[in-house]
């Protein structure tokens, strides 16, 4: 029994410090908290800020535009009259020429350009962030995965408790009996074996709870040494399939609003484009090319560019797009597809694990009468250390079996809304 009590304590202890400084959460505090905490969150601003500059940018073609140019150049060959009528002199151009402009424009009308060019900024931004959430939605199933691993492996450290009282209890009791030498010392050590055992499967499901522990911790941005009470109140799950929620879908219905406005914008580049023009310089020769001295010049007038064909060009450029969107509507369907597939799986394990989890009800009611009238037998002497021993681990056996199908019946429930993109976590907007 000394040998045992050390591995106790060790145990004791650890599951005290397990109940320090407790955090009580939702499962949709943890997709919200896991959420903010992955660096893909920290993408989806960053693409939200880049469409903006975007915009912006692409705001300023409406703006007047100013450009000025400077040229000296030096020819071989310049324009020369001679005198052909008296009393008018000849003109020779000077072979070095200078001019400097500043050109002023401002567009009057653009065809929508430039609206079209924003709505596909915009439409591409929506859909590169629709395609960042749904790699978001796997940290939703990690999240899972943590919480369901903690759960197992607390409902273990519960069960080999259970066993490990039971044994304690036996213990004790045989060691009186040793002693009114109704009992051999050697039923003592097989008793002590088994606790021995107990303990041992107890530090393995220990190790194995802490680790999802600090996976989860990390997960959720969290210190190691923080202690998590998960609070799951699972919804009713809705019998009908209903894929809108989930983020794939969002995707298709963006990447389908790109494409629409990349037609709108190929279509309005086939207008024309008028704008004003002002343009105003200074050098020599200027506009009176038959004056060779250094004066200023302006013009002011109105421009007018629209072609008039381009040989189907957007057409096909169109054609080509309007594919694309049947293959996205494809894709869709072939995901709708997919999930009804494994919607109909989920529904199957969970009726079958409903099932089993009668049939653990059952057996467990079962075995422990059989423990119990095991226990009444080796007090009396009329049975085993063994055979105890062997009623004992059937038991646990059993115990550890329901709470496993108790857990994988929760994951199965957690599977089923999460391929159903519930329960959707709609607070970005006011974050």
């Amino acid at each position: 029994m000394k040998r045992v009590l050390p591995i106790l304590i060790m145990l004791s202890t650890l599951q005290l410090n397990a109940q320090e400084s407790v955090l009580q959460l939702s499962l949709a505090d943890c997709y919200t908290m896991a959420k903010k905490n992955s660096p893909l969150y920290a993408a989806k601003q960053l693409i939200s800020k880049g469409s903006d500059a975007g915009v912006n940018a692409i705001q300023t073609a409406r703006y007047p535009q100013l450009n000025f140019t400077a040229r000296a150049s030096y020819q071989s060959e310049s324009i020369s009259i001679p005198e052909l009528v008296p009393g008018m002199p000849a003109v020779t151009l000077s072979k070095d020429q200078y001019k400097t402009v500043l050109d002023v424009s401002q567009l009057i009308y653009d065809g929508g350009v430039i609206n079209a060019n924003k709505a596909l900024l915009i439409a591409q931004s929506t859909s590169s962030i629709a395609q960042t959430e749904i790699q978001l939605d796997a940290i939703r199933q990690q999240v899972n995965e943590f919480v369901i691993a903690k759960m197992l492996m607390q409902k273990q450290l519960e069960v080999l408790q259970i066993a490990s009282d039971e044994l304690e209890q036996h213990i004790h009791q045989m060691e009186q009996a040793i002693k009114n030498g109704v009992m051999l010392h050697s039923d003592e050590q097989k008793l002590q074996v088994a606790m021995l055992k107990l303990n041992q499967q107890k530090i393995e499901a220990l190790a194995a709870f802490d680790a999802a522990a600090h996976s989860l911790n990390h997960l959720l941005g969290l210190a190691d040494h923080q202690k998590l009470d998960i609070v799951i109140n699972l919804p009713d799950l809705p019998m009908e399939p209903d894929y809108q929620h989930r983020s794939e879908m969002n995707y298709f219905s963006s990447r389908l609003s790109t494409l629409d406005a990349q037609i709108e914008l190929n279509k309005n580049k086939r207008r024309p484009i008028l704008a004003a023009v002002v343009q105003g310089g200074y050098g020599r020769p200027g506009l009176n090319l038959l004056d060779d001295s250094f004066q200023p010049w302006y013009f002011a007038g109105i421009t007018l560019k629209w072609q008039l064909w381009d040989w189907q060009k957007t057409g096909y450029l169109n054609q080509g797009l309007a594919i694309q969107k049947k293959l996205i509507l494809n894709q869709q369907e072939s995901l709708e597809y997919n999930l009804e597939n494994a919607r109909i799986t989920l529904l199957t394990k969970l009726d079958a694990f409903k099932q089993s989890l009668a049939v653990d009800d059952t057996m467990l009611t079962l075995q422990k009468d059989i423990v119990s009238s095991e226990s009444n037998k080796l007090n009396l002497g009329m049975a085993t250390t063994t055979d105890y021993l062997s009623a004992v681990n059937d038991q646990k056996e059993i115990m550890l079996l329901k709470e496993t199908h108790t857990i994988q019946l929760l994951k199965t429930r957690l599977d089923y809304l999460n391929l159903l993109g519930l329960p959707k976590i709609e607070n970005d907007e006011n974050e």
